[in-house]
């Protein structure tokens, strides 16, 4: 019997009823129904984790290392070359993909060969040549149907399980290896999940290739299903067409060295509120299986400078010197003026300087004599204009169109007025005119009456 957390109660349990303890597990993600026990237990058991953890890492050191591989091997499975329909449906559904979706041929020339730097139409649609190219052995647009694959090695790694590595340098973007397995539908995934965790079974190989088609290379598969994850792979996945079926193929990132381990990121999909710990051990894991990695910050090594501040430029606003903008006023002076100019540069201090209780030029010049003295027959009424912005120019229009739009509505209010006075007038005239035909016609059918009686 095992010892319970929490209770300290001991129970025979099933092991595909337990969940092994991880770092950071809080249990539920709301304290809602939970029991104290409950919330017991986990304190326990991460006292309990911190003083196991260690022990079992020591362990894995002494048994397994990528030097010494165990002499272990692993789980048994059917080795196949290509992608599998689990029955007699799914093969027939594969023969009308491949009717519907074969590619065609392209039109490539002897000296391209649909190469990598080629312009083959195929190759840029991500599909292989179908196998009666023109170019037959010398297409080089078929490595999933030749299975151009470089050597690779099954290793034991550092707490991971079994791994591949490569037994050679390859550049980036060649073909490391296709992903195969059984094709099986969303149903027979739904199945054998709950088998897989009705016998304790917590490693799956499952990859999506299509909402109908998912690759299952736990019973059957190639050596692909060795690649373990990584926040920071040196793999990824591509969906080429080849002869009408999606297939998955993994594609080097970057360039790779022969001893390297090949791997990809498995974008992996949780059931349940609890996740599962990454063990890749690069230097921006997420930490967990199923979340996005951390975005790796290279140091600049280029020196920022300082970004010289850009200069505001002063507003300047133009006199509005057109006959059509400029608004004259007549100014009535009393006192005589000199020839000063009281206009300034800017159009702003022009306008506080032009009081009205000061002349213009023009008028300082017409009101003084040669000898300075003013005339004897007095000062004529003197006009100034004054120069406004347009600012203001356009504050004056503002206005004046206000007040034009008011007094409009206000016209067309009282003409609805007074002709709906006229309508009410003219219905009184109505009324008062029927009451006086019903009144005589009433007077015509008395007197009538009375003739008859006499007679």
């Amino acid at each position: 019997p095992a010892i319970c957390l929490g209770t300290k109660e001991f129970a025979w349990l099933d092991m595909s009823r337990v969940y092994s303890y991880e770092d950071g597990d809080k249990g539920a993600s709301s304290s809602a129904g939970i029991s104290a026990s409950f919330k017991l237990a986990i304190i326990e058991a991460k006292e309990l984790h911190i003083v196991v953890k260690p022990m079992k890492e020591a362990l894995l050191q002494e048994t397994s290392s990528i030097d010494k591989p165990s002499t272990k091997k692993p789980a048994p499975f059917k080795f196949i070359r290509i992608n599998s329909p689990y029955n007699a449906a799914m093969k027939e559904y594969e023969k009308q993909l491949k009717l519907e979706r074969m590619p065609f041929p392209c039109d490539c020339t002897i000296a391209d060969k649909c190469s990598a730097d080629s312009s083959c139409i195929n190759r840029v649609l991500l599909t292989e040549c179908p196998s009666g190219c023109k170019w037959a052995e010398h297409c080089e647009n078929q490595r999933f149907q030749r299975r151009q694959y470089p050597a690779t090695k099954l290793v034991k790694t550092d707490g991971r399980g079994w791994g591949l590595i490569i037994g050679e340098d390859v550049s980036q973007g060649s073909l490391v290896h296709e992903y195969v397995g059984e094709i099986i539908d969303e149903q027979e995934v739904e199945n054998r999940l709950q088998n897989y965790q009705a016998s304790g079974i917590t490693h799956y190989y499952m990859l999506t290739v299509e909402n109908s088609r998912i690759i299952d290379a736990k019973p059957k598969a190639n050596n692909a299903r060795f690649m373990n994850h990584s926040c920071d792979p040196n793999c990824e996945t591509q969906k080429w067409n080849v002869l009408g079926l999606t297939c998955i193929g993994l594609f080097a990132k970057r360039d790779i060295k022969s001893g390297e381990e090949l791997t990809f990121d498995y974008q992996f999909d949780t059931r349940g509120q609890e996740k599962k710990a990454c063990l890749c051990g690069s230097s921006n894991c997420s930490g967990y299986l199923g979340v996005p990695a951390k975005k790796m910050i290279e140091p600049s090594t280029k020196e920022t400078k300082k970004k010289p501040k850009k200069k505001r430029r002063k507003r300047v606003t133009k006199e509005v010197k057109s006959d059509s903008t400029s608004i004259s006023k007549e100014v009535k002076s009393d006192s005589p003026s000199t020839s000063q100019d009281v206009m300034s540069d800017s159009p702003s201090t022009s306008q506080e300087s032009q009081s009205e209780d000061k002349p213009s030029d023009e008028t300082a010049a017409s009101n003084s004599i040669s000898n300075g003295k003013p005339s004897r027959k007095g000062r004529p009424k003197a006009k100034k204009t004054v120069s406004l912005t347009v600012k203001t120019a356009r504050k004056q229009a503002h206005k004046g169109i206000k007040t034009s739009t008011k007094s409009a509505l206000k016209n067309t209010i009282l003409s609805k007025r007074k002709s709906k006075a006229e309508e009410n007038d003219i219905e009184d005239d109505l009324q008062k005119i029927k009451r006086i035909v019903q009144n005589v016609e009433g007077g015509e059918a008395g007197s009538s009456q009375q003739g008859t009686s006499e007679k």
